[in-house]
């Protein structure tokens, strides 16, 4: 096969990541400069597309638009001569009106052009581009290209349906990640976000734990994202669970609470005593309620077959502070209730949660378990 023959997919194949295509805007005054440009950046792995694409006879205009629109990355080449140069511009806002992300490299002294692009992060070099490699392996491309979904505007939202709800967890809970920041994870519910399995979807443990209600492969994956996105934020700031691991869902099929219970107690074990605190109760079945630090607040209160109604998501920081507050002193009251200190009561929980598990596994095995 020829080398320009060569599809993503046989990198995929072969284990490695596609390099991104990036389109190259320029002024033909800088042909050299745009050499040294395109040089650097195949040589970083990108694939570089520019009007020297362009086939013979295909229309000017047309071929630079439909370029444009497949690039991962809008890359103008900022110099003097660039800037004097109208089509230049008339490239930067096409990308930017077809959402495109847009790099400029800005040449020393050259500036950014205009106001539509004054707010861009660029990368500024030097006259010859010799720092421009060092300068581009420091860029984070996949932030650029592939960027985390927006956070709300808005201080409420409501998800209406559980894959609405498990996909914004998972998305809001990373997006704290992203802002440099790991928030403790308290939650109230029947057997917590950790008895969702980490394991594949293809994984025989996700019929197991639906029994007779299956969901689609893509739920089961938006909720071991959810998952994922909790636990990483319980290692790193600690969690505090209130749960009723008495709860029996076997007439939805006779693996559906052990199989739960074991991924959940999976979980506790794992967790020091400094980073896990949890307690029982029959309260845990009064809704379902995560509070990721200060940051967030999820509260579901009307229970359906599959899932919740309505899940409202607050990002009011006052609220999520006081929620917060509520919740410890609602756990602090279940522990003194049953005579457990906060620090013990990872321990206890997991004497009840074997017992739990020990009355409502089943005869046949479960995934090749008793």
């Amino acid at each position: 096969m020829a080398e320009g023959d060569r599809t993503d997919g046989g990198d995929v194949l072969a284990g490695k990541r596609p390099g991104f295509r990036v389109f190259v805007s320029y002024s033909h005054e800088d042909e050299a400069l745009v050499e040294r440009l395109v040089q650097i950046l195949e040589d970083a792995g990108l694939t570089v597309l520019c009007d020297r694409s362009i086939n013979v006879g295909m229309p000017f205009t047309d071929a630079i638009k439909s370029l444009i629109t497949h690039a991962h990355l809008f890359m103008p080449l900022i110099t003097k001569a660039a800037r004097k140069r109208p089509w230049v511009h008339q490239e930067i806002g096409y990308a930017m009106a077809r959402n495109i992300p847009v790099l400029p490299v800005v040449v020393a002294r050259a500036g950014l052009p205009g106001e539509m692009i004054s707010q861009l992060q660029a990368i500024v070099v030097k006259r010859k581009l010799s720092d421009l490699p060092e300068r581009l392996a420091a860029a984070n491309l996949e932030a650029l290209v592939l960027p985390r979904p927006a956070l709300p505007q808005d201080m409420v939202k409501v998800a209406y349906w559980p894959e609405e709800r498990t996909e914004w967890m998972a998305q809001y809970a990373d997006r704290v990640i992203d802002m440099g920041h790991y928030g403790m994870l308290r939650q109230k519910g029947a057997f917590s976000s950790f008895c969702l399995p980490d394991g594949h979807v293809s994984d025989r443990i996700w019929r197991d734990r639906d029994g007779e209600g299956v969901r689609s492969d893509h739920y089961h994956h938006l909720q071991r994202a959810e998952r994922q996105a909790l636990e990483r934020h319980a290692r790193q700031a600690g969690c505090r669970l209130i749960i009723d691991p008495t709860l029996d869902l076997r007439t939805r099929g006779p693996c559906v609470t052990s199989t739960r219970l074991k991924t959940l107690l999976e979980f506790v074990e794992s967790m020091p005593d400094e980073l896990l605190q949890i307690a029982t109760s029959h309260r845990a079945l009064s809704g379902s309620l995560t509070i990721l630090g200060d940051w967030f607040v999820a509260e579901s209160v009307t229970p359906r077959p599959g899932g919740y109604l309505q899940t409202v998501f607050d990002w009011h920081a006052p609220t999520a502070l006081r929620r917060a507050r509520q919740f410890d002193l609602e756990f602090e009251e279940i522990c003194a209730q049953k005579g457990i200190a906060p620090q013990d009561s990872r321990g206890a929980a997991i004497t009840e949660i074997r017992k739990c598990i020990e009355a409502a596994t089943p005869e046949e095995p479960c995934d090749g378990r008793t």
